[in-house]
């Protein structure tokens, strides 16, 4: 196959798509902006030649439904959520986002990213050393190990005790911050400097040396996920204040 395929979008016709559109399978690395994560678009994508549709061809693979671990019923792909504004909090990570949703039509306020329904419930995670499995908690009785925040959908260890919760798991690995010339780094680990005190040098105040962090080695410059993330909400990913440099690559054991 060459770096161009045409083909009539009828065979990937989903709600919200314009049925006009002809599609071209473009094998580029570009920024351009991706519609179902809304975030910078990577190789290979779908470019809509009629209207400027821009698609993963992963994305273009979604089941219309699927029944996952993580929810009681069916979920449906939309092409976005029932809201005015398309924009929704995901039930998995809590990140408001827009784009593609897989939403329950029986509880009416479930709604998971793409990115987090798809991914697999066994994964390999660069901030751990073994395999996490996905489990689903009932009672928040238990702690991610990346934030001590209480989750009911958490990636645990088998073999130590360690969880993630969905938000920790699908951090990016590197990050840009509008304030700072060089890219941040996600760290997992504090290096230890003999301070009493560690503290984010975003927003100034007190951070804890045992969750993750941020951090430009070159400037040792640290910062709070949600600080060095600002603005990075997964509809608002475009805007000038931070680019993705990249995400984790979970992998599937």
């Amino acid at each position: 196959m060459g770096p161009f395929s045409e083909f009539c979008c009828s065979s990937i016709l989903r709600a919200g798509y314009p049925s006009f559109c002809v599609w071209v399978l473009v094998r580029v690395a570009g920024l351009i902006l991706l519609i179902s994560l809304t975030r910078p678009i990577s190789h290979p994508f779908y470019r809509c030649v009629e209207c400027g549709f821009f698609l993963h061809k992963t994305c273009i693979d979604l089941p219309n439904q699927i029944r996952p671990v993580f929810h009681d019923h069916p979920l449906t792909l939309l092409p976005s959520a029932p809201h005015d504004n398309g924009t929704f909090e995901c039930s998995l990570c809590s990140n408001n986002c827009h784009g593609f949703v897989y939403a329950c039509e029986e509880c009416k306020n479930f709604y998971a990213d793409v990115r987090c329904a798809s991914i697999p419930l066994n994964i390999r995670h660069p901030g751990h050393d073994h395999r996490l499995s996905f489990t689903r908690i009932h009672n928040y009785n238990s702690y991610c190990y990346s934030c001590s925040s209480k989750d009911a959908y958490l990636f645990k260890c088998n073999e130590c005790p360690f969880d993630i919760d969905y938000r920790c798991a699908t951090l990016p690995s590197t990050a840009r911050y509008w304030d700072h010339e060089h890219p941040l780094v996600l760290t997992y680990h504090t290096n230890d400097d003999g301070s009493d005190a560690y503290y984010c040098d975003i927003c100034e105040k007190k951070r804890d040396p045992k969750h993750w962090y941020y951090y430009c080695a070159q400037c040792e410059y640290a910062g709070h996920p949600i600080c060095a993330l600002v603005n990075v909400d997964h509809f608002r990913g475009f805007q000038k204040h931070l680019v993705i440099s990249s995400y984790i690559n979970i992998l599937s054991s």
